[in-house]
């Protein structure tokens, strides 16, 4: 994930997590609870997207680096 990806995608948390915090002060306790679990789901989701980004650039590394050693020479005894 480039560092835009990664700033653009601070930027969107924030401008939820801000209007969701003025939502649950302007809401009744019942909208609030629902508002809060809905952002729970979101964070829960944006972390799996996280989790599969990193898996994704591990195994690409794995991959490149499996196929740099597989094209040294060996040595001969």
């Amino acid at each position: 994930m480039t560092l835009v990806k990664k700033l653009i995608l601070l930027i969107l948390m924030i401008a939820l997590l801000a209007m969701l915090v003025g939502y649950v002060v302007s809401l009744q306790a019942a909208m609030a609870g629902v508002v809060i679990i809905l952002l729970v789901l979101f964070l829960v989701l944006i972390a799996f997207w996280g989790v599969k980004s990193i898996r994704d650039e591990v195994a690409n590394r794995y991959y490149w680096y499996e196929q740099l050693l597989d094209s040294l020479p060996t040595p001969y005894r």
